[in-house]
């Protein structure tokens, strides 16, 4: 039986007479008007307040109207739409109160209910609210969607020589059904759009974002730079840059902002914005450091940053580091041998006024690649829970031919081995420095 005669058959029994036949059409009439009235609305305001309209159409005798939703998050139920015959009657809280026994009844027995004579009602005879407002007939239907009640519809009227029937409760209950339909797509427009708009914001902040970020690595002789960066949300806490400073210097910087999201983006875009225009004092590494500390701790969050920075001194081939509680970098020497360059470790920034930041300092070999990362490359994750470590990728970086592009690609290719089918979990930036065979000095 399709839908259109399942409710023609709610309506017409096998004695049906012309006068009610007359009737049935009448009102699967309204039915088909109103579904077509509500089903293309996809404002959930305006289309509860269409629904009162039609239903005091098809019901005149009514006197007020109420459409009482359950908040999708609190569970709280809230009158949303509310008519009244005569308006200016009343306040809301009162109409709260008034309605409150037979929802609880609905609510409970999770159908339509009426009541003929509700101030008689052997079900409701508690009800202060229905003899305060002296109710002489009631409705009131279950939206019902996918076996949830998402709120009610509720009529009522004064009239002695108006009283509701079943046919106008079986009119009601399926007006309320295709009104539940209506105010799930209504809902579920209203969370594209939300969803959309938020894309958006994030592609805009991606943009945004990715201005801050490097946009060619430096072009010095003797050296290559090679970067590797991918966000796991939309934007990401990680940052990185390459600033070139006078006499042959390279100022290398990598930092991972804790979080993810919009606010830890816009606080890397502070931290890149900073380092710039401090880098271009020249600051010592930790003298830097000190300084991004205290725009950390005055920007008002509770976000702290890890951050490492190495000023790379292509002429004279060395190496002056401090690192705020960053990653370690990591140093493949020509012959293929791997370590961890573990000194001038301090707090992360944002964390304390009183933080040290030391300094170390080493010699680049011609040959030799340094590789600086954030957490999101050891703390790669396979299907397992597995880490991908310092182990693998100490090997990863071992395993390369040898020039920093070799040594991108294979630990590129050992974390995608590893992480298998397992999502991104964390931000991946990667960046590798290193001093050809032929640079001199």
């Amino acid at each position: 039986m399709d839908v259109e005669k399942e409710r023609t058959a709610s309506f017409v029994g096998a004695d049906t007479t012309v006068e009610e036949l007359s009737s049935v059409n009448f009102r699967l009439t309204t039915l088909l008007e109103i579904f077509q009235s509500i089903g293309m609305a996809l404002d959930e305001d305006e289309l509860l307040n269409k629904i009162l309209d039609k239903l005091f159409e098809v019901f005149p005798e009514t006197g007020r109207g109420f459409i009482i939703l359950r908040d999708p998050d609190t569970g709280q139920l809230t009158p949303r739409a509310v008519k009244k015959a005569k308006p200016g009657e009343g306040d809301q809280e009162e109409r709260l109160q008034i309605s409150g026994t037979i929802i609880e009844y609905v609510l409970e027995q999770k159908q339509a209910v009426l009541s003929a004579d509700a101030m008689s009602d052997e079900r409701f005879p508690t009800s202060q609210s229905i003899l305060d407002f002296e109710m002489r007939s009631v409705m009131c239907a279950p939206l019902m969607y996918e076996s949830e009640v998402l709120g009610f519809i509720l009529l009522d009227t004064q009239q002695i020589a108006g009283n509701y029937d079943e046919e106008g409760l079986t009119l009601l209950a399926n007006i309320a059904n295709q009104a539940a339909l209506s105010i799930a797509n209504a809902r579920l427009h209203a969370q594209l759009l939300r969803r959309e708009r938020l894309e958006q914001d994030l592609r805009n902040a991606r943009r945004i974002q990715n201005s801050f970020l490097p946009k060619e690595p430096p072009h010095v002789g003797g050296y290559e730079f090679v970067d590797w960066y991918g966000t796991a949300l939309e934007v990401g806490g990680d940052f990185y840059d390459f600033i070139e400073l006078p006499d042959d210097e390279v100022l290398v910087v990598v930092g991972d902002v804790s979080g993810k999201g919009i606010t830890a983006a816009l606080m890397m875009a502070q931290m890149a914005s900073n380092v710039r225009f401090l880098a271009g004092v020249r600051p010592e590494p930790a003298a830097l450091l000190s300084r991004l500390n205290q725009v950390a701790l005055n920007s008002a969050t509770d976000m702290f940053v890890t951050i490492l920075v190495m000023f790379i001194n292509c002429r004279e081939h060395t190496v002056r580091l401090s690192n705020a509680g960053h990653c370690y970098p990591m140093l493949r020497r020509p012959n293929g041998d791997v370590k961890r360059i573990e000194g001038g470790n301090g707090f992360p920034i944002g964390i304390t006024q009183d933080a040290d930041f030391p300094e170390t300092g080493f010699s680049i070999e011609p040959g030799s690649v340094i590789c600086a990362f954030s957490d999101g490359i050891i703390e790669a994750m396979n299907e397992e829970g597995q880490l991908f470590g310092y182990k693998r990728l100490s090997r990863s970086m071992a395993e390369a031919d040898g020039a920093p592009e070799d040594v991108v690609k294979n630990i590129q290719r050992a974390i995608r081995e590893h992480a298998g089918g397992a999502a991104q979990s964390d931000d991946l930036t990667l960046v590798c420095i290193g001093r050809t065979n032929g640079a001199s000095g």
